[in-house]
């Protein structure tokens, strides 16, 4: 598919992060594309997305799921989940702490 000059496509990255760039140049197989900070690179055009949701459809199942919980998590949290988190964090060094007591004394390193 030949893509037209200044068109927005999307491509993957790494298999994991999906790119917005610009088209500057394109022919039948290979396009040379943009990025906002000015970087640019040349790809094959089946690795070049027309909108978002294609690319996002071809990332692989797992990363989609982190994706999509990114997407769904508050930019912020409540005193609350700082406070539960706290004891949370609390309750895993204690229990760190009991494992490896327990392994001295049984192994008494």
């Amino acid at each position: 598919m030949k893509y037209l000059v200044g068109q927005k496509v999307y491509i993957i990255e790494n298999k994991i992060k999906i790119r917005e760039a610009t088209i500057v140049k394109s022919d039948a197989q290979v396009s040379l594309i943009r990025f906002g900070n000015g970087a640019g690179t040349r790809l094959s055009n089946s690795r070049i997305y027309d909108n978002y949701d294609k690319a996002f459809e071809d990332l692989p199942e797992e990363i989609q799921k982190r994706l999509r919980l990114e997407l769904f998590e508050p930019a912020y949290k409540l005193p609350d989940q700082y406070f539960f988190e706290a004891i949370r964090e609390k309750e895993e060094r204690e229990a760190k702490r009991a494992f490896f007591a327990a392994q001295k004394e049984r192994y008494g390193r």
